[in-house]
Parts: C-alpha cells; structure tokens; sequence
C-alpha cells in the first residue's frame, strides 16, 4: 500500500503545534522570545496591573538589538528596556509609582554606558498638573570647586526641554520621555554630578523642581 505524504494543511497544523510547544518551554525556563515578554514580566513582578505602550524603539546599540519601550496605566509607569542575545531577550524595566505622592508630575531617568565611551541619559514621566506647559532638563553639572554651594554646568552638559505639544497622550493623561547622550558621568569634574529638571506653567513660572529623579 502506498504511503500518502503529508498534505501542505498537515505540515502547516505541525509547524503550529511544534511552535507552540516551544514558546510554552521557552516562557517555562525564562527564555523570552520577544521583547515584550520582559515587559510582562516586570508587570507580574511589580503587580502593576496591564500597561499600554505608549513609545517604542528597536535599534542596534552596544553590539545588540535593543528594545526600548514606555508603557503606563493610571497607577504606574514603565520604561523597559531589553536586548537581544543567544539566550533570548534580557533586561528589564524601570518601575515609576504615580500613586504614592499626589504632587503635580512624577519623573524618573534611566541610563546606560554605550560602547563609544557616550552615556545614554532617558528621563520619562507623567505630567498631573494641568498648568504645566514645559519640562527642562539640565543633565551633567557640578559642584563648584571655588564655591561648594554653587553648581554649574559641568562640560559635555546638555539641556533638554519637552513642550506640551510634544509630550505622550494616553486616556487624557500626560507623558514626557527625553533622551540624549553625553560624556560618562566619571568624566566630569567632581564625583557631585546631578540632573536637574524643572516643570513651568505657561507664564515660564516654576510649578516644581528635583534633582536626580532615580525614583
């Protein structure tokens, strides 16, 4: 009798099942797939609840494929970040609480050291006041030698600044993201490197200042 080959619906339905069975083996030994498992398993490990994208990025950095993603509910904020490697997609995200402090915005930064020698600065965050118009960021300034109370901008410094007409929507909530790259902070002047990053009103008002927002 004569052996019938497999019809090209009955290869289909094995790849399928074949696939299957390895995502479920890939997710049971923490091996992720796809980027936006780390995502998921930063919102179990947090207890988040589900948070919607609201930016995302893939791009080569470091010698790998990097996946940068911000993500938010009403309660939280989230910025992933996640690279691909032999093992499967690594990293994790930045965890922002929105519910503990009821002050006008909550900002964090994130950043990482790039193979050039640059340093990658990220600063996101939601926007509650609705009189704010402006963020400012100044990245990169230091004590003074000569005086210690006065701080000044130390070289390689930038200042980032987000209107209101380029900040992120999502359910009618506010969302600033700036990012840029600036000499390592081991390459500035003293040890006493900050960031500080300023919210305006319209009139150019100070609403609120913080420095260092690691969170």
């Amino acid at each position: 009798m004569k052996k019938r080959k497999p019809t090209r619906k009955r290869k289909a339905l094995r790849n399928c099942i074949i696939l299957l069975v390895l995502l479920v083996i890939a997710n049971q030994t923490f091996l992720y797939l796809f980027p936006w498992q780390v995502r998921q398993r930063s919102q179990n490990l947090y207890e988040t609840g589900e948070t919607h994208v609201i930016w995302q990025e893939l791009k080569m950095e470091n010698r790998h494929l990097n996946y940068f993603a911000v993500s938010e509910n009403e309660n939280a904020v989230l910025f992933t970040h996640t690279w691909l490697t032999l093992e499967g997609w690594v990293g994790g995200s930045a965890l922002l609480d929105c519910t503990a402090d009821p002050g006008p915005w909550h900002v964090m930064e994130n950043g990482w050291e790039l193979d050039d020698g640059q340093y990658r600065y990220i600063l996101f965050g939601r926007i509650d006041d609705p009189a704010a118009q402006t963020v400012t960021a100044l990245v990169g300034f230091t004590e003074r030698i000569d005086d210690p109370y006065h701080w000044a901008p130390a070289d390689g410094a930038k200042t980032l600044t987000a209107g209101r007409g380029e900040w992120l929507t999502q359910n009618g909530r506010k969302y600033v993201l700036l990012q840029t790259e600036l000499p390592m902070p081991g390459s500035w002047d003293r040890g006493g490197t900050m960031s500080r990053v300023t919210l305006f009103d319209k009139d150019g008002r100070i609403i609120d200042t913080v420095y260092d927002p690691y969170g």
